[in-house]
């Protein structure tokens, strides 16, 4: 039963400008459960992504095959500009594929620094 309120707490706060994991740790804490971090906390927020992906597919779809269609324009020397000006949603793609690369290192650098912030209730209630 903890865990099903878990996870109604991750779905209703995820869209909410708070941190969704901040009131995990303390929902975890007040419950008094022991469970592994990060792990249950990615599945928690898998359940998420799915149900983004599901409400979004279309727009996904668009941007992943306007993403392959810049590639192999740009393979076939097509300028950048050009394609960017002619298609946002080429646009749109490489901006999110290239924003991501500096949240995955910052992640993956200090991944135990986050995992040691988000263990603590004090932390994460002062972080939300």
């Amino acid at each position: 039963m903890s865990l099903i309120l878990l996870g109604i707490i991750q779905g209703l706060t995820e869209f909410f400008p708070v941190s969704s994991s901040g009131h995990l740790v303390i929902a975890k804490y007040f419950l008094k459960l022991n469970l592994p971090g990060a792990a249950f906390e990615a599945f928690l927020h898998f359940g998420t992504v799915v149900a983004v992906i599901v409400l979004f597919r279309k727009d996904i779809k668009e941007l992943v095959i306007s993403f392959f269609d810049s590639i192999y324009k740009l393979s076939h020397g097509e300028n950048i500009l050009n394609i960017f000006k002619n298609n946002l949603s080429s646009k749109l793609a490489w901006f999110l594929a290239i924003s991501t690369i500096p949240a995955a290192i910052i992640g993956y650098t200090f991944s135990s620094y986050f995992e040691i912030l988000f263990s603590k209730p004090i932390i994460a209630s002062f972080m939300l």
